[in-house]
């Protein structure tokens, strides 16, 4: 029976080990575990403060579209506005340029320098407008107007 008892008191010895070795390994795990939540704790804030920086950024996101469609509506304005008064001011400095075209034709046909052919050639006009230009401004020049008999003098 002796040895039953120590056959048993080893046994009993081994398991008493085989626990404390449990609760070691244990307690090493829930340290572990411990520092694992508080990882994941810290984790979880940062993506937290992740979702909020990125909650605010899709916020400007859309302040910054609005803003945007605003900005292309009012270059839209200001782009038909440019057209008009380009559109108003290219008819004044054209017709600056034509009111100076008429004045040299104009000099021209008083000092007998040219006639209908040249007035439509140097000057662009229309053959009637040049027609009218010589009627009108020619200083006794030999040329007659088409249609026009020498004027007899007495």
């Amino acid at each position: 029976m002796d040895t039953l008892i120590d056959l048993f008191a080893g046994g009993l010895v081994l398991l008493l080990l085989a626990v404390v070795m449990l609760v070691r390994r244990v307690s090493g795990l829930e340290g572990r575990l411990k520092m694992l939540d508080e990882s994941m704790e810290s984790l979880r804030k940062r993506v937290d403060g992740y979702g909020a920086t990125l909650g605010q950024a899709a916020l400007d996101a859309a302040a910054l579209r609005v803003s945007t469609l605003g900005l292309g509506s009012q270059l839209e304005r200001l782009e038909r506005s440019q057209g008009l008064l380009e559109s108003q001011f290219g008819g004044m400095a054209r017709g600056g340029q034509q009111e100076a075209s008429y004045a040299q034709a104009i000099r021209q046909v008083a000092r007998g320098h040219a006639g209908v052919q040249e007035l439509v050639q140097d000057f662009g006009l229309p053959r009637g407008e040049a027609e009218l230009l010589l009627r009108m401004h020619r200083q006794g020049s030999e040329e007659e107007a088409p249609g026009q008999r020498p004027r007899k003098d007495g």
